[in-house]
């Protein structure tokens, strides 16, 4: 597909082509499965991911999986098993790193204050942000400023 930028005369023609063989590459290789699950309504798969997009959406807020389960259809026992089974973390981890990566990212960007951005990101102790940042990106978010 990168290469028919060589050739913007055939872009228009063939660039469909191209898609259409990488569809079927993704769909025929070993994740296959797991593909049409994630877009296939009502699968666990793409109940999970909807739970996942809700917690992207919702970083700042807290999580309740009673909650999140019943926004995906699914008991809570049934959710937890199936969001770590799929996503390899509990939901309440993959809340964490998600935040920590979103901290991450506007610690680069911003010249805000470091517990500004916890709060941000929905951390109630700017303490224990720098505790978990650390163990998770092996420096402290002041360090990280650079």
């Amino acid at each position: 597909m990168i290469e028919l930028l060589n050739y913007p005369n055939d872009i228009e023609f063939l660039s469909p082509l191209i898609q259409q063989e990488i569809y079927y590459r993704l769909l025929s290789g070993k994740q296959g499965d797991k593909l049409r699950q994630l877009v296939t309504n009502g699968s666990h798969i793409h109940r999970i991911a909807q739970a996942v997009d809700w917690l992207k959406a919702h970083l700042d807020e807290p999580l309740v999986i009673a909650d999140l389960a019943s926004r995906c259809g699914m008991s809570v026992s049934g959710f937890h098993q199936h969001f770590k089974k799929i996503t390899q973390l509990s939901p309440l981890q993959y809340q964490k790193n998600l935040r920590l990566m979103e901290a991450r990212r506007l610690i680069k960007i911003n010249d805000a204050q470091i517990s500004y951005i916890a709060l941000q990101v929905g951390y109630e102790s700017p303490s224990q942000f720098s505790r978990e940042y650390k163990r998770l990106f092996g420096i402290s978010p002041n360090n990280d400023l650079d």
